[in-house]
């Protein structure tokens, strides 16, 4: 980290909210770009050649900013993305996507969850997502993002900042938030 160079060739926006390198490939990397604030450039951009370069493959809806991206650790091939509007699926190393929540946002029914904060595959299961949003705290998906439930019954706020799945134990999920560092033994049924 002593020295840096630059490396948005091809990137149309400079609110990079997340970025995520593949886990066999390091030359490969998704980045998701734009916020509400920031629309100019919004979408979700893959790079093959160490970020020399970059593609926007999705553009996205007008004023939709992406949140969130990652690589299934256990199958790179797949990836996600997420956004307020909705979570988008890649089978293809991140070169096309497609929405997997129904018309509206993503979430459970009649919540609405907000802007995803972080986004995790867990280790063992492509399918099986964990995301953690400013509206309404952690959310777990069985069935690669396309139905959601309510993952944070015990959490006491909203700003969750960071979930980690343990790679061990994918029942063992932690989450950072404002209110300190919560803890469920039961894939994200209770929180401690």
């Amino acid at each position: 980290g002593d020295t840096w160079s630059s490396a948005n060739q091809g990137i149309d926006s400079r609110y990079l909210g997340t970025l995520f390198m593949h886990p066999t490939d390091p030359q490969t990397l998704l980045a998701g770009a734009g916020h509400l604030s920031y629309p100019e450039g919004a979408g979700i951009y893959l790079t093959t050649d160490g970020a020399e370069t970059w593609a926007r493959v999705y553009g996205g809806v007008e004023n939709e900013g992406f949140d969130s991206v990652e690589f299934a650790l256990s199958d790179p091939n797949i990836a996600y993305a997420a956004s307020a509007g909705g979570v988008w699926r890649s089978d293809d190393r991140g070169v096309t996507w497609r929405k997997q929540s129904s018309d509206g946002p993503w979430g459970p029914p009649f919540i609405r969850v907000g802007f995803p904060i972080d986004l995790q595959v867990d280790p063992r299961d492509p399918d099986r997502l964990f995301i953690n949003a400013y509206g309404g705290g952690a959310f777990v998906s069985t069935d690669a993002g396309r139905s959601w439930q309510i993952a944070s019954t015990g959490y006491t706020g909203a700003q969750v900042r960071g979930v980690a799945v343990d790679p061990a134990n994918p029942g063992r999920v932690w989450a950072t938030a404002r209110s300190g560092l919560f803890v469920s033994h039961d894939g994200g049924a209770t929180w401690e």
